[in-house]
C-alpha cells in the first residue's frame, strides 16, 4: 500500500509539473475574453420629433448592442417634442466592433419605423433625433456628437436644426432678426454654433428655401427666465437649440448639459 500511495503521489506531481511547464504564462492566450471587459457606458440624448397630429408622442426609441437587451431611451415621455438623456452600459463580444443600433418604434404597435447604427464611444456623448410625420408615413433618425461650446461673457451659444419639410433634401438659409446667419443648411442637420448677444431681448428666426419663407420662430422676453429640463434658467446663462419641426412649429431647447 505504501508503494501504491507513493506512486500516486509521483503521478500527481509529474502531472502538475507538465501542466505548469506547457501552460505557464501563455496558458490563457487563446482563452475567450470575459464579456464584462467589453462594455461601454454610452451617453445618449434623444429628441422625439415624430409628429402624430397631436401634442402627444406616438413613438419611442430603444438602443441595443449585439449582446445587450434593448434599453428604453424615452418610453416614459408622452409629449411630442420632448427629450430624454440616458447613460446605460452596453455589452459587446468584440473589442473593435462596438456598434449600437438605435430603433424608432411605433408606441402602440411596437413596429420598427426606422433604425440607425452608431459607434459606441464612451468619451463621446451623442444626440439622436427622431423625425417623422405619421400622415405621410415618413420617418428619419439623425445622430450627431454633442457639440462643444465655450461659454462667453458676451454671447449665448445657439444651434439650429431644420426639419420643417419631411423628406426634403433641399438646402435652407437661416435668417436671424432679418440677417442671413447660415447659408445652405442641410435638412435635419445640426448647424454650426451661432453666437447670440446676451443682451438680445427678442429672437426672430426664419427658414428660407430659394428666398421663400417656409418656417419661422419668434422668441420674446429672452431676459426672463426660460424653462430648462427641471429648472428655471436665464437665457444668458444657457446654451440653446432651436428645432423647426414637421408640424411647422419651432422648439427652444436648453442644451447646457454637462
Amino acid at each position: 500500500m505504501k508503494y501504491l500511495t507513493l506512486l500516486n503521489s509521483l503521478i500527481f506531481l509529474i502531472s502538475a509539473m507538465l501542466l505548469s511547464g506547457c501552460g505557464g504564462s501563455d496558458s490563457n492566450v487563446n482563452a475567450l475574453p470575459n464579456v464584462e471587459d467589453f462594455q461601454v457606458r454610452q451617453d445618449l440624448h434623444v429628441f422625439d420629433f415624430v409628429y402624430g397630429e397631436t401634442d402627444y408622442s406616438v413613438s419611442h426609441l430603444v438602443a441595443y448592442s449585439n449582446l445587450s437587451n434593448k434599453r428604453e431611451l424615452n418610453l416614459e415621455h408622452w409629449l411630442y417634442a420632448t427629450s430624454s438623456r440616458s447613460n446605460y452600459s452596453y455589452h459587446f463580444d468584440k473589442l473593435n466592433e462596438q456598434v449600437l443600433t438605435i430603433s424608432l418604434l411605433d408606441r402602440n404597435t411596437q413596429l420598427v419605423q426606422q433604425e440607425k447604427q452608431i459607434t459606441a464611444d464612451a468619451d463621446k456623448p451623442y444626440w439622436v433625433f427622431a423625425f417623422g410625420d405619421i400622415s405621410s408615413n415618413w420617418y428619419s433618425l439623425y445622430s450627431v456628437g454633442r457639440p462643444n461650446f465655450v461659454k462667453s461673457n458676451q454671447t449665448v451659444p445657439l444651434f439650429v436644426i431644420n426639419a420643417s419639410i419631411p423628406g426634403s433634401s433641399s438646402l435652407s438659409d437661416i435668417y436671424l432678426n432679418g440677417e442671413l446667419v447660415i447659408d445652405g443648411l442641410s435638412n435635419q442637420t445640426l448647424s454650426q454654433e451661432l453666437a447670440i448677444p446676451k443682451e438680445l431681448e427678442t429672437l426672430s428666426l426664419e427658414v428660407k428655401n430659394d428666398g421663400e419663407v417656409v418656417s419661422g420662430c419668434n422668441v420674446t422676453q429672452l431676459s426672463n427666465n426660460l424653462s430648462g429640463q427641471d429648472e428655471q434658467i436665464e437665457w444668458r446663462d444657457g446654451a440653446w437649440l432651436i428645432v423647426f419641426s414637421p408640424d411647422q412649429r419651432c422648439y427652444l431647447k436648453l442644451i447646457d448639459w454637462q
